[in-house]
């Protein structure tokens, strides 16, 4: 490192930076004084050594990476920064740190994304390296590190399978309801919630009390339960804005929400009892899918109860609109593809009371 950073009387910083000797062996040096920030003074510390230096045309990845950094990590939320974000900037600099960024060429980038494809990720996964790598690209060319971006046409090979989800029978579904209730009692409210509404898991544990119109009988979806650096918190925003949603309270779900809040003495989250408090994320997945493993010897996802809703929802065309909207989909498509905007009518109540009431009966019997 060739820079120092010095907080002066004024609480400003002070940035110096030197840099090769000249011919009569004196070091290059620059200083900027009355810097307001500390991360304003990192970066342009970061600017004056490469600058002294002149460093610019031999730049590499890593280098070009920490100055783009310094400038954006402030603007990404703590969730970005500590998940997709920090795993494809991990990729990316493992893979060309030392790089010169001028070397990164269209054939390099290829045989990167040929490379990680033949080791069984996905094109999708892929992508998103490429353009983490990319942005970083451009943004030297924006802020005149670098002259150009000269990467052309890239190529990826297609996954050789699509997904397949795993979803239950109507009669499987109220067996392992049944079971959750009496033997596995941490499973079944959140279970339950995503069997009946088609949530997906940081929405059905993000639920409050106060998200609950009982005398209306409506949900609201506002909040979603995220995992950050081992710590789970709720976050005040949801996938997308259609995700923002309200959507009716079958009569079953809302019994079985009010027994479990009368008898377990819950938190202010709806997915929480007196012996865990609330269920964490990473809980409600792996235990789930042990759960089905081994005691149904399903195996299946917690978010494929999600694929299992629409698919107990008749899928004709009077009714899709409805499964989309409450889902929280932003394009109906979405529900048409894959699963097969914010008003409640009758047919949704009637759609969601059907289901309940035939889950009840097969509980019961």
């Amino acid at each position: 490192m060739s820079y120092k950073i010095e907080l002066q009387e004024n609480g400003k910083y002070r940035v110096r930076a030197w840099g090769k000797k000249d011919i009569f062996g004196k070091t290059q040096t620059k200083q900027v004084s009355n810097i307001s920030g500390l991360t304003t003074a990192k970066k342009l510390a970061l600017e004056l050594e490469y600058e002294v230096k002149g460093d610019f045309i031999d730049i590499t990845f890593n280098k070009l990476d920490d100055l783009r950094f310094e400038e954006r990590k402030n603007k990404l939320s703590p969730t970005t920064l500590n998940t997709v974000y920090k795993l494809d900037r991990n990729i990316a600099r493992t893979y060309f740190g030392k790089v010169k960024v001028k070397d990164i060429t269209t054939r390099a980038l290829q045989k990167f994304i040929d490379e990680y494809q033949n080791k069984g990720l996905k094109k999708k996964t892929v992508k998103n390296y490429v353009t983490y790598i990319l942005s970083v690209i451009n943004w030297g060319v924006n802020y005149d590190y670098i002259s150009s971006n000269n990467i052309k046409k890239l190529n990826y090979k297609e996954d050789e399978e699509e997904f397949e989800s795993t979803t239950l029978e109507l009669e499987e579904i109220a067996t392992i309801l049944k079971d959750l209730k009496t033997n596995y009692y941490n499973l079944y409210i959140p279970t339950l919630i995503a069997v009946m509404t088609g949530a997906r898991r940081g929405e059905v544990l993000g639920l409050t009390w106060e998200n609950i119109d009982f005398e209306n009988n409506i949900i609201y979806f506002k909040n979603n339960m995220i995992t950050t650096n081992g710590k789970s918190y709720l976050k005040k925003s949801l996938k997308t804005k259609s995700s923002k949603r309200a959507i009716p309270l079958s009569n079953f779900l809302k019994e079985e929400l009010l027994e479990h809040k009368n008898n377990y003495f819950p938190d202010i989250q709806v997915c929480s009892n007196l012996f865990l408090n609330e269920i964490k994320p990473d809980y409600f997945t792996h235990k789930f899918h042990d759960y089905l493993l081994s005691k149904h010897n399903i195996n299946m996802r917690e978010h494929d109860l999600r694929h299992t809703f629409s698919q107990l929802i008749r899928d004709n065309e009077e009714l899709i609109i409805n499964k989309s909207k409450i889902m929280g989909h932003s394009d109906i498509q979405i529900t048409k593809n894959i699963y097969t905007r914010n008003s409640i009518n009758q047919n949704m109540f009637n759609m969601v009371n059907s289901l309940g009431d035939e889950i009840k009966r097969l509980m019961c019997n």
